[in-house]
């Protein structure tokens, strides 16, 4: 009985210590005005606030500021063919951005409301680190000249980022994106970081523009779309997803991943029936993993699979291996004079193109007979249609891998 009162009396101490840590982080935040920001940012006053609750739409579009002209592609849809296929059109837009010039840091604190920074022009640094966001969150349109800062932020609602451009460098390590994350036709600029982030939503980085570094190791990612995007250099080491949309060629180059992602993204791949990228690359992860091998039978093997088939996804290989046997074993017979017409009282004069005959014949084994081996060629043209017989099976087999699917 003593036992048993003591661990109930720790289990309410416990409780206690829980609810008394909460009281006095509750208390830590001090609440704030969204109004009273939005007058200092008016002002021209730099922003710093650490640990508070702003109360009320944080909304900048709002405020008097002056502003700048600033030119941006756009796409549209003009007009439908008769196919009923939609056209789109690039066309440039001059839209005027709002000017703050304050350096904001509010860290560690709540929005209790929706946030609207679109079509702003930050030019200086803005840290919104560790900051959590309860409502939507639009920033459409802002431009960051300086750093932006959300690593470890929090968004509860939908977050917005359409043709924001992000000209320094950009960290959203660690940040939590419960609803939808839309960065259609973002510029990354400088290094963009995921790491660790959490899309539980949908995440669209559809034609966004890459030019840094971006990081997306250990990324959990929902369904992604980065169709259209381009890419430096892109890592996705031990990266997360369920669905990614996005084409091998705007990968091929820029891609740094280990192993197991590389399989995670041939999979994905073949799920969404792109096979050719598919095929592609899990070509790329052989060739990488060959790479990082030390001479051995392994590699060698890795070579031979590789110089002869593409890996089983490339059946031109098989053909060309084919066309090199095929002359090698002509070039054989009519240098070494070790083939005959059948027919008596025809010409026993060996050309080369009656050399690549034989050659194709024998290797097809089809054999027409108008002309035979003698001597030591004979034991020739046996390992000849042995090679033609494994070139032909290992063929159809990777013929069969690329064009019948499961």
């Amino acid at each position: 009985m003593k036992q048993k009162s003591m661990i109930v009396w720790i289990l309410l101490l416990g409780i206690v210590v829980l609810l008394l840590s909460t009281l006095v982080q509750a208390k830590e935040l001090t609440e704030v005005y969204a109004t009273d920001i939005l007058k200092q940012i008016e002002n021209g006053e730099d922003i710093s606030l650490e640990n508070v609750r702003i109360i009320g739409v944080f909304n900048l579009t709002k405020i008097e500021l002056k502003t700048v002209p600033v030119a941006r592609a756009e796409w549209e849809i003009k007009y439908a063919d008769l196919e009923g296929e939609l056209k789109i059109v690039e066309r440039l837009k001059i839209e005027r951005l709002k000017i703050v010039e304050s350096e904001i840091a509010i860290i560690n604190s709540i929005f209790e409301d929706d946030v609207d920074t679109s079509r702003i022009q930050f030019r200086k640094k803005v840290d919104f680190s560790a900051t959590t966001f309860l409502g939507e969150s639009d920033f459409k349109g802002a431009d960051f000249r300086g750093n932006a800062d959300f690593g470890y932020a929090d968004f509860s609602g939908d977050a917005y980022f359409q043709y924001v451009d992000f000209r320094g460098v950009t960290s959203f390590l660690s940040a939590d994106f419960r609803g939808n994350a839309d960065f259609w036709y973002a510029n990354f600029s400088g290094d963009a970081d995921f790491i660790g982030a959490d899309f539980s939503g949908d995440a669209y980085f559809t034609d966004a523009d890459f030019t840094g570094y971006a990081t997306f190791d250990s990324t959990e990612l929902n369904k992604v779309s980065f169709t259209g995007a381009t890419f430096t250099s892109v890592s996705l080491d031990e990266s997360e997803f369920n669905q990614m949309r996005v084409e091998w060629s705007a990968l091929k180059d820029a891609l740094s991943a280990d192993g197991l992602t590389y399989l995670r993204l041939i999979k994905n791949f073949r799920g969404i029936e792109q096979f050719e990228d598919a095929d592609a690359a899990y070509y790329q992860y052989r060739r990488l993993s060959q790479a990082n091998k030390k001479w051995s039978f392994s590699k060698l093997g890795d070579v031979f699979i590789w110089v002869t088939c593409g890996y089983g996804v490339k059946p031109h290989y098989t053909i060309g291996l084919a066309l090199v046997l095929i002359l090698l074993f002509a070039l054989i017979y009519w240098r070494g004079g070790g083939i005959m017409r059948l027919k008596e009282g025809d010409d026993s004069r060996v050309s080369f193109w009656d050399a690549f005959y034989f050659s194709v014949v024998t290797f097809t084994t089809v054999g027409y007979g108008d002309w035979y081996p003698v001597k030591w060629c004979r034991t020739v043209v046996m390992v000849e249609g042995l090679f033609g017989w494994l070139t032909l099976a290992l063929f159809l087999v990777t013929l069969a891998n690329v064009m019948i699917r499961p």
